[in-house]
């Protein structure tokens, strides 16, 4: 973790939680609980203003009915009071 460089990096949070849900819901024993644990800087940057509002409404509106209807339960942890 101490050669790990993330200056100047985009932040596709979104993609994070839908790696998460597909992961659990593919890779997961069938009786476990099912939790994410998110650690973020809790700013979703594309690279376009257009593309984050896009992202943030799928999370909004997709992903967190995904991860209810499969029992997931997703603890966000941000790192920063600028989170949105």
């Amino acid at each position: 973790l101490n050669h790990l460089d993330y200056r100047g990096r985009l932040t596709d949070l979104p993609a994070g939680v839908e790696r998460a849900i597909y992961t659990l819901h593919h890779h997961s024993r069938q009786a476990a609980k099912k939790v994410v644990v998110l650690l973020t800087d809790g700013i979703i940057q594309t690279g376009s203003q257009a593309r984050n509002l896009e992202r943030m409404r799928w999370l909004r509106e997709n992903l967190v009915a995904d991860a209810k209807k499969q029992r997931i339960r997703v603890f966000g942890i941000a790192f920063t009071e600028k989170a949105d």
